[in-house]
Formats: C-alpha cells, sequence, structure tokens
C-alpha cells in the first residue's frame, strides 16, 4: 500500500494505492478540510539588563505548522528576518490549543 499527502490550498488530498492482487489496483482520494494545528516553541534569547548584566530570557511562541521540525524552521526563520541573532530553540511541543479567533 502507498500512502501520499499533498497540500493545496489549505486542503489536504489523501491518495491511497493499494494492490490486492497482481491484476487488482485500488485507487482512493479523499480530501479532507485541513484544520490548523499548533505547536509551542520555547526560543531562549541573550538579553542585557540596564545594569550591563547579560540574562536568558525564555520566549514562548505560537506557530501554526505541520510537524514539531516545520514549527521550530518558520519560527527560526520568522526570528532571523526580525533580525534577532543571539537566540536558541530550546524546545517545541504540539500545543493544546485548538483554534485561534482574530477579528477581522
Amino acid at each position: 500500500m502507498i500512502t501520499q499527502y499533498t497540500k493545496n490550498n489549505n486542503m489536504v488530498q489523501k491518495i491511497t494505492i493499494s494492490q490486492t492482487s497482481n491484476a487488482d489496483m485500488n485507487i482512493g482520494i479523499y480530501k479532507t478540510n485541513n484544520m490548523a494545528q499548533y505547536f509551542q516553541v520555547k526560543v531562549q534569547f541573550t538579553v542585557e539588563d540596564s545594569k550591563g548584566k547579560v540574562k536568558k530570557q525564555n520566549v514562548l511562541y505560537l506557530v501554526d505548522a505541520q510537524s514539531v521540525t516545520e514549527a521550530e524552521a518558520r519560527t527560526v526563520q520568522f526570528l532571523t528576518a526580525q533580525g534577532e541573532q543571539e537566540f536558541e530553540v530550546k524546545a517545541a511541543s504540539e500545543s493544546p490549543i485548538a483554534q485561534v479567533v482574530t477579528a477581522e
């Protein structure tokens, strides 16, 4: 059995190909609404306080991604684009947040 997932316009298409014998081949295509999946990414920054003392500061980011690896990569890309240089991704995990409600 071969299963392939493709993403197009916020829809996930699952294609399953299974062969029961040498002559028969079944192909199933399923389209599902791609619900957002959120991850918490903990980033540690090196900051200097008003007295010149260097401290570590942890910040949590909520990231819409399909995997922990993608969430980490998106966070690094975002922070780099913001001009941040001294930071380290300390942890990433799936968030219990089901949906983010925004004002339109």
